[in-house]
């Protein structure tokens, strides 16, 4: 692998922690989290994501690791990143508020890494690009941005179904 194939990982994990940590902030702020809360799982969520497309990025030289491997290792991170932030925050983690967190996690990542792939298929190989900015013009970078544009998306959604407060909605309100 050349330097710049590193430089061109390097900038699609940059990027997937981008969307990875943006998309979370955006879930918390549509489902009404302010102040510290606002920015709760932000880290873990980059992290995951930068994982993941970290993964999916060397699967090529790692023997054709798949989306569940990608998924399982970005879940480990999330959950990870998140656990050690609710300990830092002075809360009680329990096993089973783990074992729940990261469930979640590893289904959200790999419904978004399964629903990207059928989307936006990648072929086995790597690419080889010609300049730094290639990472973001040839099929390959592109695919795997947009896989973790669609997966961050995914997860932002599953996150903000779970922290919205439903019962200020009114539901009988909207059928009147």
């Amino acid at each position: 692998m050349t330097a710049l194939g590193v430089w061109a990982i390097i900038g699609i994990v940059s990027a997937a922690v981008v969307v990875g940590g943006g998309a979370q902030l955006v879930s918390n702020a549509l489902a009404g989290e302010t102040g510290s809360d606002l920015w709760r799982g932000v880290a873990g969520a980059a992290m995951g994501s930068g994982v993941n497309a970290l993964a999916l990025c060397l699967s090529p030289f790692t023997g054709g690791a798949s989306l569940a491997f990608a998924a399982g290792l970005g879940a480990i991170a999330q959950t990870g990143a998140d656990t050690i932030e609710t300990l830092i925050r002075g809360e009680e983690v329990s096993l089973w508020g783990l074992a729940l967190d990261f469930g979640l996690n590893l289904a959200t990542i790999f419904a978004g890494n399964w629903i990207g792939y059928k989307l936006i298929p990648t072929n086995t190989g790597w690419f080889k690009p010609q300049k730094f900015l290639s990472v973001f013009t040839k099929p390959y970078g592109q695919k795997i941005l947009l896989q973790t544009l669609i997966g961050g998306g995914f997860s932002a959604g599953v996150n903000f179904v779970r922290k919205f407060d439903w019962s200020s909605v009114g539901w009988k309100k909207m059928f009147q």
